[in-house]
């Protein structure tokens, strides 16, 4: 062992310190491997349309996603980007206790003294999605945080968006566990990947949101 180095059997904060690498490495491992299945994405989509949507509109939304999940490297379980439709019907047998289906039009079951519990069950599969779309999430929210018209008319310079992201990111650090924290050089590539995206434009030195498409508009009351 380096003599320079402390001896993590004999100190306490050396060993912490080993612990909480141990454990970055073995979630890092987990999230590398980890394989989403449908569930989640359904119940990620119905999160988004608690008054319903339709059957054929749900099964393009849970298409979108997997694929989006796709563009970033991450493996989705029985689904392939030619027909998602027999996951798709096997991800609502699993949730039938927590969704009901009147014609067409899947919504979540609301149920007197029971609906918020559904509504947790579904958000507890959406929380295994969160890890692939994290340091976006950053980006975004900060980017949100300066409000509707800076964010969607005005833009916000880079410098001042890669501030309040990094901000937000040292904020939210003890909550989360995920080694690979967005860097400087990491926002900058994950700044082209989100334009290249459409999800985001860059003029000149400004940042702001795309507007989204008509098709892609949720409501969540």
């Amino acid at each position: 062992m380096d003599k320079n180095k402390t001896n993590p059997y004999e100190d306490k904060v050396a060993r912490k310190k080993l612990i909480h690498e141990l454990a970055d490495d073995v979630v890092d491992i987990m999230q590398d491997k980890v394989v989403v299945v449908p569930t989640a994405i359904l119940a990620s989509v119905m999160l988004m349309h608690r008054k319903g949507t339709s059957e054929e509109e749900l099964i393009k939304k849970v298409e979108w996603v997997a694929s989006e999940l796709f563009a970033r490297g991450i493996k989705v379980g029985t689904i392939n980007e030619s027909s998602p439709t027999v996951a798709f019907k096997s991800a609502v047998q699993h949730l039938e206790s927590l969704i009901s289906k009147k014609k067409d039009i899947f919504h979540p079951t609301v149920v007197v003294k029971n609906d918020y519990k559904n509504i947790l069950m579904l958000s507890y599969y959406r929380n295994s999605l969160l890890f692939a779309f994290f340091n976006e999430a950053l980006i975004v929210c900060s980017l949100v945080g300066f409000g509707y018209d800076m964010a969607y008319k005005e833009g916000v310079s880079i410098d001042r968006l890669l501030e309040e992201t990094f901000y937000l990111r040292d904020l939210v650090d003890k909550e989360i566990t995920k080694k690979k924290l967005l860097t400087k050089e990491g926002f900058y590539k994950l700044l082209d990947f989100m334009v290249n995206k459409s999800i985001l434009s860059i003029e000149g030195n400004k940042v702001k949101v795309i507007l989204i498409p008509k098709q892609f508009n949720v409501t969540t009351t």
